[in-house]
Parts: structure tokens; C-alpha cells; sequence
């Protein structure tokens, strides 16, 4: 999915008893029904569960106002988000988590 349409995407859009999402195509074309693995279904209901606590959003993906995510706030947050998993991936391989034998990380 691409990230203009993970912006505009609505709980209304996901069938969870089903296990579907609609995506909505712009400009006139037909939507497509997609089937959710097990693991995106799972994602979506704990999703839900916490977005719940304290918003009720149309939305799927909010920011802390409650308002739609937009595409420039997503595109930064998987930035962040790459960059401290390529931190981390360098922070693990340079040092074995501060181990002197990799025997001892697995361990």
C-alpha cells in the first residue's frame, strides 16, 4: 500500500470479523479488496485497542491530536525510525552487545 493511501486509510475501510481492507483508489478507479494475514490482523486490533483509550478516530493512523497522519509526518517517522535501526544494527555488530564472545550474546 502506498503511503498516500495508508494516510487516508479509515477504520470503515478494514472488515476485521472478515479479515479484508478496502483500499480506496482516487481519481475514479476501482477499489480493490485486499485479505489480511494473521499478523497485520493482530497488529490492527492492538491498534485499535490502544488508539481507543483515549480517541475514537475515523482514521487508522492519528497523531497525538487526534488528526489524520500526514504523508510528511509518516515519510519523517520512518526516517527516524531507519536511522535507529541502522544505529542499532551498527551498535550490535560493532561491540556484541559489550560481550567479549558472541557466545555470551546468544546465550
Amino acid at each position: 500500500m502506498r503511503l498516500s493511501k495508508a494516510c487516508d486509510l479509515r477504520w470503515d475501510n478494514i472488515d476485521l470479523p472478515n479479515r479484508t481492507i478496502i483500499v480506496r483508489r482516487l481519481k475514479g478507479s476501482t477499489d480493490s479488496v485486499h485479505y489480511l494475514e494473521r499478523d497485520e490482523m493482530n497488529g490492527l486490533k492492538l491498534h485499535r485497542q490502544q488508539q481507543s483509550d483515549g480517541i475514537k478516530a475515523a482514521h487508522v493512523f492519528i497523531n497525538e491530536r487526534g488528526q489524520p497522519f500526514g504523508c510528511m509526518g509518516n515519510a519523517r517517522m520512518i526516517d527516524w525510525a531507519g536511522e535507529g535501526a541502522l544505529a542499532a544494527r551498527e551498535w550490535i555488530r560493532g561491540g556484541f552487545l559489550g560481550h567479549a564472545s558472541i557466545t555470551n550474546t546468544v546465550r
